[in-house]
């Protein structure tokens, strides 16, 4: 990795306290940086979340590149320049809550959230 960085990811939830923010591997991040690669540009860079709950997800990766993913759009801040794309499916924001879902929970509460989207 470049410079020691480190690939992480970040929920936006919380007003008030720390965001559960993560370590996450080479391979989820070559993922993401490639399916970045796939998406179509967007106009229109996300839209303004509501204050309160759910904000959106940060995606850091290793070299210094910050992408901000919110309701479909997703923003990549880089060296003071910015470019959005359209999250398909919403397949990039998914997958990071699917990141947070394997770290943060227990074993046993993941089997019950993954058996209740079944």
């Amino acid at each position: 990795m470049k410079n020691g960085s480190k690939n992480s990811c970040r929920i936006l939830v919380y007003s008030g306290s720390l965001d559960p923010e993560w370590e996450i591997s080479e391979s989820d991040a070559r993922y993401l940086d490639e399916l970045w690669s796939s998406l179509s540009v967007s106009d229109k860079s996300s839209k303004e979340p509501v204050h309160l709950g759910y904000k959106g997800c940060i995606y850091k990766n290793s070299t210094g590149q910050t992408f901000y993913v919110y309701n479909g759009v997703i923003s990549l801040m880089n060296n003071g320049k910015s470019e959005h794309k359209v999250d398909n499916g919403r397949k990039f924001e998914k997958h990071i809550i699917t990141l947070a879902l394997e770290t943060m929970l227990p074993k046993e509460q993941r089997e019950v959230t993954n058996f209740n989207q079944s």
